[in-house]
């Protein structure tokens, strides 16, 4: 996202709080911020309402784009998360190519049908 927007410094980060991901990814990134001198604020959302809650409370954080977590909430949710991202012109990093092909701005992350071959052999 850096490369993206070289000059944005507010970052904000979306994670479901019930995930056993949660802890260690807001660590992880907390720790990027840290080391490249970006403010990260970590947002929470566990339901279709509290995801809409969160593209309000962007605007108001000044959050200049938005890393969603990799977690099953969001991954069933990548429509309205994309929706979101797109109505409130916050560009937005995911996880996996599957939200790029709901219309999401970019991702990084592995190719889930490749590891799912490699896997297989």
């Amino acid at each position: 996202m850096s490369e993206l927007l070289p000059g944005a410094t507010r970052f904000a980060l979306l994670v479901d709080p019930r995930g056993p991901a949660a802890k260690p990814t807001i660590a992880e990134v907390k720790s990027a911020a840290s080391s490249t001198g970006r403010q990260i604020e970590i947002l929470t959302a566990s339901t279709n309402f509290e995801i809409d809650s969160v593209f309000v409370s962007l605007a108001q954080k000044r959050a200049q784009a938005l890393l969603v977590a990799n977690q099953v909430l969001f991954f069933t949710r990548r429509v309205q998360l994309q929706t979101l991202a797109t109505r409130y012109a916050i560009p937005t990093i995911y996880s996996g190519r599957v939200f790029v092909e709901a219309g999401g701005l970019m991702s990084y992350g592995s190719d889930s049908n490749d590891r799912e071959r490699q896997l297989g052999i």
